[in-house]
């Protein structure tokens, strides 16, 4: 099963997307995004990998750069109008339009105080009966702790 994800992260923040990958493979899922490979920029391509994923994760956080920032809110909407299920995690920070923060998945979260993160998606795991929404549950929590300032 394939988890897209699409991140708007600082150059020092790669590194969790390789932490992330490496988690979701151990609970079963296998992390996809169109930054790995450029012939998928193709707008008429990432539509269909969207599609035939099976979880959709957006990540925005401060350090990231604005143009990859305004693809992220484009595939998370690509998402939305399949149906995927989703999460978008954005750093509170970042100043977003009113339509995301309506979505009932966005997840703001403080890098200083994780707390209120990690407690709503605990929260959305156990309110969940999607396996999916679980496995990748469980990743976005190892996600928040490693993007948390504790871990810095």
């Amino acid at each position: 099963m394939n988890a897209f994800i699409s991140y708007s992260i600082g150059a020092n923040e790669q590194y969790i997307l390789n932490l992330l990958a490496q988690k979701m493979e151990k609970i079963g899922l296998n992390l996809i995004t169109s930054y790995e490979n450029p012939s998928l920029w193709v707008y008429k391509q990432t539509p269909t990998i969207i599609n035939d994923s099976a979880f959709f994760i957006g990540v925005i956080t401060n350090a990231g750069p604005p143009e990859k920032t305004s693809q992220v809110f484009s595939e998370f909407e690509l998402a939305n109008r399949f149906n995927k299920p989703a999460i978008f995690l954005i750093e509170d920070t970042v100043q977003v339009a009113a339509w995301i923060s309506l979505y009932e998945n966005t997840i703001r979260f403080n890098r200083r105080f994780p707390e209120q993160a990690i407690n709503q998606v605990n929260d959305k795991i156990s309110g969940s009966r999607n396996a999916t929404w679980i496995l990748a549950g469980i990743g976005i929590l190892a996600l928040l702790d490693w993007l948390s300032d504790q871990k810095k």
